[in-house]
């Protein structure tokens, strides 16, 4: 008579162990399908091109209109006070 309630048991034990995996399948399902339409909707998202944001501004050179000026060099006498090598050792 043991056996044939452990038999039963086990029997029980199966259904129930049918009934939660039917459940993750279902869910399993469910999920995937929603993941797809997630990927999709990325990619339709990454797809599309917007225009930058008004604040950006475009990376553009400008090239000068006129030449740049020399540098103006000091003149000899403002070049005196400059020391020539290290002052101590």
């Amino acid at each position: 008579m043991s056996l044939e309630l452990e038999n039963q048991h086990l029997r029980n034990k199966v259904d129930q162990l049918e009934k939660q995996l039917s459940e993750a399948d279902g869910k399993i399902t469910e999920l995937t399908e929603k993941l797809e339409a997630a990927q999709k909707l990325i990619a339709e998202l990454q797809d599309q091109k917007k225009p930058p944001p008004p604040f950006v501004k475009a990376n553009i050179k400008k090239e000068p209109d006129q030449p740049k000026k020399e540098r103006k060099k000091r003149p000899p006498s403002q070049n005196g006070v400059r020391r020539l090598g290290p002052g101590r050792m």
